[in-house]
């Protein structure tokens, strides 16, 4: 009856070991997604910031005037703005 006893404990003690192993690592998955998620949230927020940024008339769309303002008030003159607005332009289409 002992060896039963023991054999059952020492069953028990391994379950419990692989169970505290299944959650640590479980919970470890759950952080780093919950991590992953708050990172690619505020990804999209600052893309949506900067599309806002973009979309002056907030119609949805940025067209090649609002593309010019922005290249423009970011530093660039007139014509490089013009000509890096049409590359863009072109790339896209």
């Amino acid at each position: 009856m002992g060896q039963n006893f023991m054999q059952v404990t020492n069953e028990k003690n391994q379950k419990e070991k692989q169970e505290i192993r299944y959650k640590a690592k479980h919970l470890k998955s759950n952080n780093e997604y919950e991590r992953e998620q708050k990172f690619y949230e505020s990804k999209k927020e600052a893309l949506i910031a900067e599309f806002q940024i973009l979309d002056r008339d907030h119609n949805g769309i940025i067209d090649k005037e609002e593309v010019l303002n922005y290249l423009i008030n970011n530093g660039l003159d007139e014509e490089e703005a013009i000509q890096l607005r049409e590359e863009i332009f072109v790339t896209i289409d």
